[in-house]
Parts: structure tokens; sequence; C-alpha cells
């Protein structure tokens, strides 16, 4: 089995892979969806994006059919959006200790808006003294995650780049069940731990 990655689609193939899912949709969308071939090629890049587009297609509201533009702008919103949500999930998923870094990351975020690089990899030390087999390298995926756009990065400080990847990580971690729940105890243990990052944190963590 060989992976294609985005870039082994050029213009060509994502236009093949366009025409090949027209088919498949109801009559009444076939004829929108073909006039909307050079729209929606321009705005959506990779193939995931193009599968969620015609996901998307077929639960729009068949009034929007009214305005073809504003229907097929709505159906790329959507699948941008979703394809977000998904590239998150397959990110934690395919790592080693993904989900548990997630896990991490996703309880600092919610806990206050920003998180501190130097105060995860202080968390970080902690939770490896407290449980060595739940290592969570929360850091290095982090730096994943900023390469990817998925995170933003100012200075030490680390924000969400957009909703959806917030939301894709939930949607990884509910998927992961007990290893997600598991991670949570043991972070919530350590935040409100004398050995932990400091008060504020210990406050926050509940």
């Amino acid at each position: 089995m060989v992976s294609l990655e985005s870039e082994n689609y050029g213009d060509s193939e994502r236009a093949e892979l366009y025409r090949s899912r027209i088919d498949a949709l109801p009559r009444d969308l076939q004829i929108t969806a073909s006039k909307a071939q050079a729209t929606v090629l321009k705005e959506l890049s990779t193939p995931l994006e193009i599968q969620k587009f015609f996901d998307a297609l077929p639960t729009l509201d068949r009034e929007g059919l009214r305005n073809p533009e504003h229907f097929v702008s709505e159906a790329i919103g959507r699948a941008h959006q979703n394809s977000i949500e998904q590239t998150v999930i397959n990110q934690i998923e395919e790592r080693k200790g993904g989900v548990r870094a997630a896990a991490v990351i996703w309880g600092l975020l919610k806990a206050t808006n920003k998180l501190s690089l130097p105060v995860l990899r202080t968390i970080e030390e902690v939770l490896s003294d407290h449980e060595p087999q739940m290592i969570a390298e929360a850091s290095s995926l982090v730096a994943f995650f900023v390469a990817a756009r998925n995170l933003r990065q100012s200075e030490d400080l680390i924000t969400y780049y957009h909703p959806r990847v917030e939301s894709g990580i939930e949607r990884a971690l509910v998927r992961s069940g007990l290893e997600a729940k598991r991670m949570f105890r043991l972070l919530v243990d350590v935040l409100t731990s004398p050995d932990g990052p400091g008060e504020e944190w210990g406050t926050e963590a509940p």
C-alpha cells in the first residue's frame, strides 16, 4: 500500500477525482456540481476537502439551488471546516501517544485560552514522574500542530488557529475512550498537586 498525500495530487488528478464523484450525487445536484468544478477546485486543494464538499452537497436545503452560487459557497465552507476536523483526528490517531498528548493540550487550553510552552514542559516532566507508562509528548504534538497551522504560536504562548481544530481534538478524544479519561485524571492530579506548575493552574484545573 502507498499512502497518497495531498501533494501527490496535481490539477489533473484533482479534476479527475472531482468528476468521479458527480455521478454518485442525486440527479438534481449533478448539474450544479458539474458547473461548479472550476470554482470548487480553486477553493479546495486537497482530496479530503473535495470529498467533504460532495458529502456536504446532499445535506444542504434544496431551496438553496435557487441561488447556485451561494449554495456551492456554503458547501465549500462546510467542506473546509469538516476537513480541518478530520485532518486533526487523523494526525492524532496516527501518532504514537497522540491521544495522550492531545488530551493534555485540550485540557490545558480548556482551563485557560492560552497555553505557555514553559508551563507545558513542566507539566510533562511531572506527568512522566507520576506514571512513566503514560508519557505524553505534548510539546512535540504542539510543534507539529504549529507547523501544520492548527495551533498559533506567539512567542511562548499557544492558541487555537481555528475553532474546528478544537472540535477535531474533542472528536479524537471521544473516539479514544478510556485512554483519554486516564490522561485527564492524571493531568488534574498533577495540576492540583504540590509538585504541580503553580497555585494558579491548580485553581483552574477543576
